[in-house]
Formats: structure tokens, sequence, C-alpha cells
């Protein structure tokens, strides 16, 4: 099952909008000077142009002096106007930009540390090796990059543009996602940034003009264009300058703590709740209910929103923001919003809950079952949750510490943006997986980590090429079997590792772990709050493999209504290849089960011992035939 969603939604960081001029709002009008002769020097002097451009527009210390100082703004972002504020103050610095019907992205630091509040509507204080952007954006306001430069670890060049030299200023500092400041030669004007983000994702920001000189000689970006490496492109015009730290949006509140969310958990006096789920097609649902209407929900960590199928029910209580997509391989549009009604989950009630709104058409496998929403990340963020295999059900708490036993064993968690990961080892590298309780599989590697380290390299593995989730892009997926995988107590052998190719992943982060790793264990607690996954042993129960041989793709037929699966590829050399199944062909049966639409009707069957065999029911054309299916563990070592 591939309709794992990871939402590039993230917070309209104001990174250079530090901001300060002393006069009125008419003079936040002056744009830059391009008057450069069309020659680069033999050899840039970056201190030259860095001690001009604090000469023209403010040294580090000016910066400080003139500090504490409030802006007010507009954005438009993909072609949605919104508001923006920012606050700087020697001490700390706010940042928040409503877009979408006051969707809120925020962020800053205050006297406990960074923090974040994204779409998906739960503060998170952040520790100091998740703050690249908070960072960034520190760094930038205080004019850090005039003391910052290091001749033995940064680089400078000089090239010719449209607008004359430019001199570049390549940083080496990771921990701010290694900026690249591009400054006019002539006029020393700093014209564009460029910087990584948690994700190594390239954000560009070009600033479009600058405020005449204050009293104290800082002059400050007014007008920034941002473009994300999704696409996504944000517009901010600072447009009012007041002295002090001030946020119109909340005035009784403290401007640089993190600002209170609409999204509201209501606990029962007992707690944990307890909600019973059910594990079908290997993932956690449950019965949720909204407006007093009972619908199902998967339990999906790996959601870094809550997300709703457009076409179901649960739509009707949807409240949305239409925006565009900036999923690249999505090719439908999606909406921000949320759920105009309370959801109950079991007797924990939640309030202006925030959800996207996608099409979710690969929900149609599972029947009567049909989950209507995704219960992803902001859910996770504001309770600690205890998915227990054992004993089907699913708790809430407020805190983790009641949903553990002493034998629990702890592996630490960090967060990448929106991403929650943990540490584990596959063939001895060490590389951080996301924690997807919504992946129906037990493992995954993206495409870039895996290229990066070498996988599969010499192992042998095979191809599955196949339209992709969304709109008809296809994808080329890669199989291998790993000699082992380790997270923490979890100890896999020869796990079959799917290579993902359509996720565009930075070699920061290796892959996926889902259903099919935390299901060995007897529970699983996410704890966000304290960065922990608690994993409770036993963790060796053996999860049978799907042997087949095919992947399945469902399609109506008027002659077969309720035989709906269709095989969409067959693996060279797989038990469906050698019994002589071919791509097209309608299964109708399998060993003594109908192929219907639930397919855990017969999913097991195909998850019997190797050289198990299995009769299969196909149509091709109009002709039936049994094929026998001798069943095979590719790759074994």
């Amino acid at each position: 099952m591939r309709y794992k969603i990871l939402l590039l939604i993230t917070v309209l960081f104001l990174a250079a909008c530090a901001s300060n001029p002393a006069r009125q709002t008419a003079n936040l009008t002056s744009t830059l000077s391009e008057t450069a002769p069309a020659i680069c020097p033999a050899s840039p002097d970056v201190q030259e142009i860095l001690t001009r451009h604090a000469r023209s527009f403010g040294s580090k210390e000016a910066v400080t002096r003139a500090l504490p100082r409030s802006f007010t703004g507009e954005s438009v972002t993909q072609g949605k106007r919104g508001s923006v504020e920012l606050a700087l103050d020697r001490q700390g610095r706010f940042s928040q930009s409503t877009v979408a019907d006051g969707m809120l992205s925020a962020s800053g630091i205050d006297t406990k540390g960074p923090w974040f509040l994204g779409y998906a509507g739960v503060p998170v204080r952040l520790r100091n090796d998740e703050a690249v952007e908070v960072a960034f954006a520190a760094w930038m306001q205080d004019r850090d990059y005039l003391d910052s430069f290091d001749p033995k670890r940064d680089s400078v060049t000089c090239t010719v543009g449209a607008d004359g030299p430019q001199i570049s200023v390549q940083y080496s500092l990771p921990k701010i996602g290694n900026p690249g400041l591009h400054f006019g030669l002539s006029d020393a004007s700093l014209r564009s940034v460029t910087h990584l983000d948690i994700h190594d994702h390239k954000s560009v920001l070009n600033f479009r003009s600058w405020s005449d000189a204050d009293l104290t000689g800082v002059r400050w970006p007014l007008t920034i264009h941002r473009k994300e490496a999704s696409g996504k492109d944000s517009l901010v015009t600072l447009t009012k300058s007041v002295p002090g730290v001030e946020c119109p949006s909340r005035a009784s509140e403290d401007c640089l703590a993190p600002p209170r969310s609409k999204l509201a958990f209501t606990w029962p006096k007992e707690t944990p709740v307890r909600v019973p789920a059910t594990f079908f097609l290997n993932e956690v649902i449950l019965q949720a209910r909204v407006g007093g209407r009972a619908f199902w929900g998967l339990v999906d960590s790996g959601a870094t929103l809550n997300v709703i199928d457009q076409g179901s029910p649960i739509a009707t209580a949807f409240q949305p923001a239409t925006v565009e997509n900036s999923i690249p391989e999505q090719r439908s549009p999606f909406a921000l919003g949320e759920i105009r009604e309370a959801v109950k989950l079991g007797e924990l009630v939640i309030e202006h809950l925030p959800v996207a709104a996608i099409p979710m058409p690969s929900f149609d496998e599972f029947g009567e079952r049909r989950p209507e929403m995704l219960i992803g990340y902001p859910i996770f963020l504001g309770t600690a949750v205890r998915i227990d295999f054992a004993r089907q059900e699913v708790l809430l708490s407020k805190e983790a510490r009641s949903l553990h036993s002493e034998s629990a064993i702890p592996i630490p968690l960090k967060f990448l943006g929106q991403t929650v990961v943990a540490e584990a080892k596959i063939d001895g590298v060490s590389g951080w997986f996301v924690l997807d309780s919504g992946y129906s599989g037990a493992l995954d590697l993206f495409r870039d980590w895996a290229v990066a380290h070498r996988f599969p390299g010499s192992r042998p593995n095979y191809n599955i090429q196949q339209k992709g989730e969304f709109g008809d892009s296809q994808t080329d997926e890669k199989r291998m079997r790993p000699a082992t995988f380790e997270l923490g107590p979890i100890r896999l052998t020869e796990p079959l590792v799917a290579i993902e190719s359509v996720r565009s992943q930075s070699d920061r982060i290796a892959g996926q772990v889902g259903y099919g790793l935390f299901a060995r264990c007897s529970a699983v607690v996410f704890d966000m709050e304290n960065r922990n996954l608690w994993l409770e042993p036993p963790c060796d129960r053996e999860l049978p493999e799907e042997l087949s041989g095919w992947v399945l793709d469902k399609k109506e037929s008027a002659a077969y209504p309720d035989r709906p699966w269709v095989v969409k590829f067959v693996i060279p050399g797989g038990s469906a290849d050698l019994a002589g199944v071919k791509i097209g062909d309608r299964i109708l049966q399998l060993g003594d089960k109908p192929a219907i639409l639930d397919i855990s009707t017969f999913e097991s069957i195909t998850k019997q011992t190797p050289g198990t065999m299995v009769p299969a029911v196909i149509v091709r054309g109009y002709a039936s035939k049994v094929l026998m299916l001798r069943l095979i563990r590719l790759l074994s070592h």
C-alpha cells in the first residue's frame, strides 16, 4: 500500500526579514542600486565587501542598539493573501504568518529556547539540533554573517550576471543550513540568500527592497521573495514599524512565547483514554466520532497533518481554505482547513482540528472499514499514544509515564521539521528513519540516502515499475534484502526492503519504518514531548511475508463486479511469474478464498511457508483458468 502522504507544508520563516527602521512607514520604500561595472576582481576581498555592507546597511552592533523593534506586513503564498508579524528583542525573537484564511504558522526564541508552531496546530519546544530554521533566522536578523566568515572554512567567488558582478560567500555552518550570501559588488547590498532546511532542501530568499537608513545607520529588508525546493513561492512585504516588542494579533500575551493555538484537547476525568482498535491490512484503525457520526480513522504518526479523504462523508464537516498543491508527485489539488465540529477519540474531545483534504482512492481496499481520516502528527504532538498490539487498543494520555511498563525500552526520537525520526542500523550503517505507524510495511529506504550509502550495491535486487499514487506518474521501486536491521531491541534478519524512487528525500533521512516493524513488539508508546519511542518487549513476534510475487490494482468490471483485483505487475522469477500469471489477469479466487474487495479475505493464503502450492483462479480476456503458485521467498541469502 503506497498511499503515504508527506505533506511538504512548512512554516513561512521570515529568515532575513529582520526589520528596524526608526523612521515612519513612508521611508520603507528604497530599492537597490544596480550600477556595477561588469568586471570581477581577480581575488575577491570578502572582508572588504562585508565591511562596506556593514557601513551602508548597518553593523551587528548597530542592529543590537536598535532593538527591540516590531513589524507588521502582508504576505502572498501560492496566491493566497495573509498577514505577517515580526518582533525582535536582544533576548529573543518572534515571527508569525497567517495564510489560507487564518491558518497560522509561527516560530521564535524566548527565555526557554526555540519553538515552532506549524499548521499542525501544536506548539513544539525545539532542541538545538532541531532548530535549524529558527537558528538561521536569528543568525541573519542579528547580522552575525558580518563576523562569521572564516577563510579556512568558508569560500568566496565572483560571478557576472545581468545585474553586474556579484560576490558569493558560502558559509560552512551545518547547524544553520550552510547559508550562501550573495552581495552586489557595486553597492555591497545583500541581494539573495540560499540555505538548507532540516531536510537539506534548499530555499532561496531574494531581497527586492530595503528601507532607508534609520538614525542608527541601519537599513532593513522590506520586500522578500522566498522560493522553496517544493516550488512554493511566498512574497513578504513589511509595511509598518514600531519601537518595542509588540504582536497585534495577541496584544495581551508575551510576544516572544509561542502563540496559543485554536486546537484544543478536552480530557475526561479518568485517563488514559482507551479506544478499541482493529489491526487490518497491516494498519491500525479505530472508530472516532464527529458531530455524532462514527467514522474509521487510521492511526498515522507519519502524516504531518491530519488528512481527510476529500470524497468521504467527514468532508461535510470540513472548513476549507484551498491552496495550491506543493507535493511534486501529487497531481490533484488539496485543501487546508479544519474540522468545524468536535472530533472524539473515545472520551477525548478535540476541537478546531487542522486537516488537509486530499482524494484517497487507495482506501477503497478497506471495504466497509474504509478510513475517512489519517489521525496524524498533531494528535501525537498533543497526546502520548500507546498502540497495544497484544490487546488491540489505542491509549491516549497527557503524559507517557502511565502508558508504558518498567520493562519498556526507550529509543530516542528527534524532530526533523514536522517529521519524527529515530536512529537505526541497516547492515551496520546508521541512519535516521521516519517512525510511521501508518505505513503498512516494515522497512523502506529513501532513494537519496540509499544511493549515498551504496544500497543495494552488490546485493541481489529487482525492480517494480508501476503507476504512482497520484496522477499518471511512473514509479520505479527497487527491492532488496539486507543482512540485518536493528532498531533498539528489534532485530530483523534478511527483511524485504523497498528503495523508494518517488520521494525527493535528503540523504539525512534513511527511510521509514512502519507497522510491520512495530507489531513485532507487544506495544509501542510514542512520547513526543520527551522524545522517546517506548518498545514493550518481547519484540520477536514473527509477521509472515507475502510471497505471491505480484502487485495488484483495483479495477472495477461489470462482468465481475465482486472481483476487483487485477495484476498490474509481475515480479520476474517470483511465484506468479513462474505460474504463468500475466499483467492484466483478474484474480477470481486464491486457494479456497474469493478475491473480493476485502483483500484481507485472501491475502493470508500467500503468507504461508515457502514451497506451499496455492491454486489461483484467474480470468484472462474471456477465459478463466487455474494456475498453481509455488510460493517463493525471493532474494533470500
